[in-house]
Order: structure tokens, then sequence, then C-alpha cells
């Protein structure tokens, strides 16, 4: 159905959102909130509908075609929950940079999982530098093994890959190197990889961020993605998809702010 997924279709797939029966509606919404829950079935329609392959390009299996389009479906969704940019396209920093610099067996790997509805996490920031990226302290060892502590990762708890960008030199934006690690290839030891919800935020609720802890975790060779020290520009430059998704989603909260009111 994605491709020919409209505005006017995805309004009529989730319903009068003024009934208070509607499980799509506004009051839906709300209760959600303030249970700190996410709308799991809001999502599950959401890609049932393919919703979640607006932003993954044609060649992955997506139905990207342009931004205006996508943006103009993820504008109509947000208007129900604003939640439905975590809940569905999380994954769109880490699909972007490995467009940007993955392999095409990683590019594969990816399209998979996210065509499947799954997720990819993107594990940038830490507790203790929070934008001060520069100072990022997750760091990979001459052995192989990644070690530290990433914070406030989207989708971290149910996601299948995540794409983290680590120390891998002494200083400078350099410093830098980009990993894909596989989750679900059960080689990784629960003691090497440690995910804990984040702590409680404000604004959206009942998304899913996580806290990933790396214990020596072993990293096979071929999980760089790129060349080594570009890790921290392409993880920048991809953000700019994803800023302009926002801006959908918060033109969304603004048209349902505006109708209630007038």
């Amino acid at each position: 159905m994605s491709a020919g997924l409209t505005p006017e279709k995805l309004e009529e797939l989730l319903g009068d959102p003024a009934d208070p029966a509607n499980p799509f509606g506004y009051a839906a919404a709300v209760a959600h909130d303030e249970a700190n829950d996410a709308p799991e079935h809001l999502y599950e329609v959401l890609r049932e509908s393919g919703f979640h392959l607006n932003y993954l390009p044609q060649q992955w299996g997506g139905a990207f075609e342009s931004f205006d389009r996508s943006l103009t479906l993820v504008r109509a969704a947000a208007r129900r929950d604003v939640r439905i940019m975590p809940g569905t396209m999380f994954s769109i920093i880490a699909a972007t940079c490995l467009q940007l610099h993955g392999t095409t067996a990683q590019q594969e790997r990816v399209a998979r999982i996210l065509r499947d509805g799954g997720a990819v996490a993107f594990a940038l920031t830490e507790a203790d530098h929070g934008s001060d990226l520069l100072a990022g302290q997750v760091r990979l060892d001459g052995a192989g093994l990644l070690h530290g502590e990433k914070w406030l990762v989207g989708n971290g708890l149910r996601a299948q890959a995540v794409y983290v960008v680590a120390r891998t030199g002494p200083r400078g934006p350099g410093a830098f190197t980009s990993f894909l690690l596989d989750l679900t290839d059960g080689s990784l030891d629960e003691d090497d990889l440690v995910r804990l919800p984040a702590p409680p935020i404000t604004g959206m609720r009942g998304i899913d961020l996580a806290t990933l802890r790396f214990d020596a975790l072993p990293v096979p060779w071929d999980a760089q993605v790129g060349k080594e020290g570009e890790g921290l520009e392409v993880a920048i430059r991809a953000q700019q998809a994803v800023r302009l998704m926002s801006v959908a989603g918060s033109l969304g909260i603004a048209d349902t702010a505006l109708r209630l009111a007038l």
C-alpha cells in the first residue's frame, strides 16, 4: 500500500481523531502520554500500511520518492500523535549513514531489517558529554573490543542492529569511526552488551530510548562502516535528513493545536 499512500488515505485509515473511542484519536494519544506508554497499536497499523517505507530509498525496497511527499505523510500522521516519528522513523539517521558510506552487504542487511518493520539504532551521544561530540569516550581498543556507554539511543531496546560512533584515535573530529553491530546473529554475549531503559524524559513520553553499555564487546573486522576517522563527519551529515522529517512532525503538532483551538 505504501506506493499509493497519501495523506487522505492515511486519514481514512486512522479514522476520526475527535472520536473518543478511536484508538488512533486525540483521546487515545493523551491517555498513552499520561500513562507513559507507547502507542504500539498505532505503530503497528502504520507499519502495515507501509508508512515506514517512505524514508527508505526505492533501491532498498522502500517507497521514498521525494522529501515533499514523505514530509506530507509524516505531517498527516503526526497530527494524531507525534510519537509516530520515533516509533516508525527513528532509524532514519542510521539508514542515511549507511547510504552515505556503507558497503553493499551492510546496506542490504539494514534494508532487510527496516523493510520488515524492525529498527536500527543510532548510538552517538554519551551522558557525560551530551552535545560535546568531540569528547566522546566510547572507544574501540587495539584488540577490537568496544568499551563505554552510549546514552539516549533511539530504539535501543528493540533494535536488531546498532550503528555506533566510537573513538579510534586520540583527538579531533578524525578520531571517530563507525561500526554496524548485528544484535541478532547469536554471537553477542549478554554480558558484553547491556541494554537498559534510559531515564524518563519530558516531552515525548513512552518512547524507546536506551542506554547501551559495552563491556569489552568484540567487534568483527567487517563491522566497520566506511573509512577510519570519518564516523563523526558522516553522522553529522546524516542528521540533516532527520531534521527535515522533524519539521513535518512539528507542523503536525501545530496543525492539531490550531484545529482544536479555532
